[in-house]
């Protein structure tokens, strides 16, 4: 069992670098695409830096948190929610595949379902996201005179992609549901939207909707819980978020891939 699913991670693995490498060059076919691509992150991004920043010239704190805090919560985000993008922005277009009858073909292929179809497109500009995250996360901790050492580095990465995991779980989930609804856009335009309010601290939001993020739909592990391990020196205080963060990441990605497959079975056994 051992032998077969180290054989299985080397071949998927061996398959996805040759995939990324293709499509580097296809995109670098296409530089000037790729580059207003990028402009557009930035923009983006920088037009959620300056809500923040109109924010706190009215007032010094948001729920007893201060702006470099704030920051470092976004920044978080930002690099978590880059997980999804870089490796399974393909969710965006089941829609079309299904619509069209495209996916059938990921039956035919002699690999994982799911594999083969996020590994179809893969957002290489959202890397550029990572950078941006980096560097909010950087100056607010500099800012907020936090100290890193080789282990804080390990687990602010294992917490990234940790709750890279989940926002890739919940933007699953709700792609999947284009396996039965009509336009499972509409739903998943509003899981973005919804996904803004990580930005801000639970703590903003009254006992219920705090409960209904954390359990329901877990914006409080996409950015806030794992940042309290790194503001207002608590990383002891909130070490207990570690294990809880891991095992709602596992629990949503099984559920997400359990839709998924259900999905892959309804539509093949409707004869689409």
């Amino acid at each position: 069992m051992g032998c077969e699913m180290r054989k299985s991670t080397k071949y998927y693995t061996k398959i996805y670098l040759m995939l990324i490498s293709k499509y580097v060059k296809a995109r670098m076919a296409y530089r000037a695409d790729f580059l207003i691509s990028l402009i557009g992150i930035f923009i983006e991004n920088t037009i959620g830096l300056l809500f923040y920043s109109v924010v706190f010239m009215r007032v010094t704190y948001i729920g007893g948190w201060g702006y470099n805090e704030l920051l470092f919560i976004y920044g978080f985000l930002v690099t978590a929610s880059s997980v999804f993008h870089v490796f399974f922005g393909n969710m965006f277009n089941l829609k079309t595949y299904i619509v069209n009858g495209d996916f059938t073909k990921f039956y035919f292929r002699p690999m994982n379902i799911l594999f083969s179809f996020v590994s179809e497109y893969i957002d290489i500009k959202s890397i550029f996201q990572v950078i941006i995250g980096i560097y909010l996360m950087v100056i607010s901790s500099n800012t907020l005179n936090i100290i890193w050492d080789f282990q804080m580095v390990l687990l602010l990465i294992l917490l990234i992609i940790s709750s890279g995991i989940i926002i890739i779980s919940t933007m699953t989930i709700c792609a999947s549901l284009g396996f039965w609804v009509r336009d499972p856009s509409v739903i998943m335009d509003f899981m973005l939207k919804v996904k803004d309010y990580s930005k801000y601290p639970m703590t903003i939001y009254n006992k219920i909707l705090q409960l209904f993020f954390s359990i329901i739909i877990p914006l409080g592990f996409m950015s806030y819980y794992p940042s309290l391990l790194f503001l207002k020196n608590s990383v002891v205080r909130y070490m207990w978020i570690v294990p809880f963060q891991l095992i709602v990441s596992a629990v949503y990605f099984f559920i997400a891939v359990f839709v998924f497959q259900k999905g892959t079975r309804f539509y093949e056994g409707a004869g689409s």
